[in-house]
């Protein structure tokens, strides 16, 4: 990990966009189908960029939950709400390049919109990332897509300690 990582991810609204991808196919894969709603790319957003949560988030199995990760490490989720506040621009900026792009799909639904991952079970070739550091961001991706389709939005918001 770089030591200006929520930089380079700011700055890189593509990356954010590939990131979402991961995010928005793991869901789906774990949920049996369903699509992750806005929340859960503004909560993504404002873990993946934060570079101590990627750290610790990657590392996790795909099967635990966001109470493991909240014990192991409760300082993780001190700023969270400001986190997300601060970077909702970059996620819902990430969000519409994705479906610009044609990686995302907005989907219908009550309440919040809601994203599914196009394509097959991996990014095209020329949107993957061949660095090396991209690989702790992506894992985390993955297991954030897992963890929110394993738990229900308002149980995540409690353990996380974030509102809408």
């Amino acid at each position: 990990m770089q030591g200006n990582h929520e930089e380079l991810l700011a700055k890189n609204p593509i990356l954010l966009a590939r990131l979402f991808w991961h995010v928005a196919r793991k869901f789906s894969e774990t949920s049996g189908g369903k699509s992750p709603s806005l929340p859960v790319f503004l909560l993504s957003g404002g873990l993946l960029l934060h570079r101590e949560t990627v750290e610790k988030v990657h590392r996790m199995n795909f099967d635990s939950r966001f109470v493991k990760m909240v014990v192991e490490r409760p300082d993780l989720i001190v700023g969270l709400q400001g986190r997300v506040e601060m970077n909702s621009r970059f996620a819902l900026m990430g969000v519409q390049l994705g479906v610009n792009v044609a990686l995302l799909q907005r989907d219908g639904g009550l309440g919040f919109p809601t994203f599914r991952a196009i394509g097959g079970v991996d990014l095209p070739a020329e949107l993957r990332s061949q660095e090396v550091s991209s690989a702790a961001l992506i894992g985390a991706a993955k297991r954030l897509g897992a963890w929110f389709a394993l738990e229900e939005l308002d149980s995540v918001q409690r353990q996380l300690i974030v509102e809408f």
